[in-house]
């Protein structure tokens, strides 16, 4: 007795819907993907409970006659290859035939479709066709799938919450309404609109509806060619971040897909401007002949592999790198001259005296002897509101600020001491007394690993007397407390095993703060160490640290 048999169409279909069927969305997916082979101009996708209950996904792209829509729900039936030479040039986003027949055998699926002005409407509940006939329908395509996984229960135990489903389906929408500008997507949530574009191609207006104003008015073209590829795009400027990278979208030949090297690529090139766990928004389209891409790598059709891909990787590195710091170097404010010249009331105010005394500052341990102020070409000249400094030099007048300018610096100076992992200590004259510490497990040695050494006068308190040279001229208090947050984060923590973001959250407490006064020297002390730093122009966070006024704007505010 033979115990080997061949499997039917019906439970291979089941079969294969595990890996083409894991959610909803990949669903949609699949159905938006067709939609778009079949020519498409307006798509829309209408769901309910997360697609649980119901998907519709309607087109008006080319329509299918009464043979092809019988035939679609055939496994391994498609119109989009014919020969095996096809898999290596493979044009359109589906091929592989198992989509639709994987998705009818766990579901209730309703096809119409309208071609050569004749439509018909199959239906098949869960692989097995209740009817097939001709009725009237508009042009285009529409499918309608529901109880999902409705005799899987072992499938449908291991989906999550409707919201999180929805969640799903939302962002994949997202994801082809910037892949696809010329076309016009409707995104309807149990009759609540989610998302609508109007397909004239505009990316711009895209990322205004996905992302809001500011991100639109801060976003930038980019483009770059090699031998072997072609690449351009949109990013929104590091002002903007995210807490995820789920907002970086790459296309390869118009398809989307998941590309993890790229992905580290673009963080290397935006964490210059932005904490290292804070993310871009990115849109990424990628061209290249069919032939150095294999996409018949995984169902999900996610995944593809390339050929010759370090010189895509570097041709896109070197293109971001180029567009950002373009487009990250300090900007110039003009004016336009004024309408109408009101005369100022002017009262002679006192002139303001400095709150805190601060001597200039020595953030690179350079000998005060040694030290020579660059005025000559960078001269600060004033202090406004306790905020801003003023300086100036050939090019004009610059307008820094102060505590941003002093962030970037301390936040380099941290960095370059991770590197030496070495600490010179300076012995203080007056030890400084802590009250109220934190309980931390073997604090002395933790606090040791920042170069402070300290002892213990109680639980709560304790005694600083000597600190590392790096803290020169650095408020203790407001520093050793910001050690205190990052050991309660992280009780493991240590000066060389900080990321981006606490090494910026340090740095932004050691910095001076908006509203305090310094002497003349020790905001040019200030700035002459911003710029001599790797990246002047923005504090960690991706702020400006300056910005130019234009000397012809100003001659023309004036009338002159």
């Amino acid at each position: 007795m033979s115990k080997i048999k061949q499997l039917s169409e019906q439970m291979t279909n089941r079969i294969a819907a595990g890996e083409v069927v894991e959610r909803p969305a990949g669903i949609v997916k699949e159905l938006v993907e067709n939609a778009i082979d079949a020519k498409s101009s307006t798509i829309s996708v209408e769901y309910i409970l997360g697609g649980l209950e119901k998907i519709i996904v309607s087109d008006n792209g080319q329509g299918m006659d009464e043979t092809d829509l019988r035939k679609a729900f055939l496994r391994h039936s498609t119109s989009k290859i014919e020969k095996e030479a096809d898999l290596h040039a493979i044009n359109s986003l589906g091929f592989r035939g198992e989509a639709l027949p994987s998705i009818a055998s766990v579901s209730n699926v309703v096809a119409k479709s309208s071609y050569n002005q004749k439509s018909f409407e199959l239906h098949i509940n869960n692989g097995n066709e209740l009817s097939f006939e001709p009725i009237s329908f508009g042009k285009g395509t529409t499918l309608e799938v529901s109880q999902l996984f409705y005799r899987l229960p072992a499938r449908l135990k291991y989906l999550k919450t409707p919201q999180y489903e929805a969640s799903r389906i939302n962002s994949l929408m997202n994801s082809f309404a910037l892949g696809y500008p010329e076309i016009a997507f409707s995104v309807k949530n149990e009759n609540r609109t989610i998302l609508e574009t109007k397909g004239n191609g505009k990316l711009d207006e895209i990322i205004f509806e996905l992302y809001g104003a500011q991100a639109a008015s801060m976003t930038k073209e980019f483009s770059g060619e090699s031998s072997n590829f072609k690449i351009s795009g949109v990013y929104v400027l590091p002002h903007i971040q995210r807490a995820n990278k789920y907002h970086e979208y790459f296309y390869l030949n118009s398809r989307m897909i998941n590309y993890f090297s790229m992905n580290q690529v673009v963080h290397d090139v935006f964490h210059r401007y932005m904490p290292r766990d804070r993310f871009p928004i990115l849109v990424l389209n990628i061209n290249s002949d069919v032939q150095l891409v294999d996409v018949n790598v995984h169902p999900s059709k996610w995944q593809v592999k390339i050929s010759f891909e370090k010189e895509l990787l570097e041709l896109v590195s070197k293109t971001l790198n180029n567009s950002l710091m373009s487009e990250m170097a300090p900007k110039v404010m003009s004016h336009q001259p004024t309408q109408q010249i009101i005369q100022p009331t002017i009262k002679p105010t006192p002139t303001p005296q400095p709150t805190t005394k601060i001597e200039p500052l020595n953030l690179f341990e350079q000998p005060e002897s040694e030290y020579e102020s660059s005025q000559d070409k960078m001269k600060v000249i004033a202090q406004h509101h306790g905020k801003y400094i003023l300086a100036e030099n050939e090019e004009g007048l610059f307008l820094f600020d102060q505590h941003a300018s002093m962030e970037r610096v301390m936040y380099e100076m941290f960095i370059k001491k991770m590197s030496e992992k070495k600490f010179d200590q300076q012995q203080l004259l007056t030890p400084l007394v802590l009250k109220k510490v934190p309980y931390v497990e073997n604090l002395q040695d933790k606090l040791l690993d920042f170069g402070i050494e300290v002892d213990l006068l109680s639980e709560s308190e304790l005694i600083v007397r000597s600190l590392p040279t790096y803290l020169d001229k650095v408020d203790p208090y407001n520093f050793i407390n910001s050690i205190f947050d990052v050991l309660k984060e992280d009780s493991k923590a240590s000066f060389v095993s900080l990321n981006d973001h606490k090494i910026a959250t340090m740095a932004c407490k050691a910095s001076i703060r908006f509203n305090e006064r310094h002497t003349i020297l020790s905001l040019q002390r200030i700035v002459d160490d911003l710029l001599v730093c790797e990246n002047p122009y923005h504090c960690p966070h991706g702020r400006p640290t300056f910005v130019r006024l234009d000397p012809k704007s100003l001659l023309k505010e004036f009338s002159r």
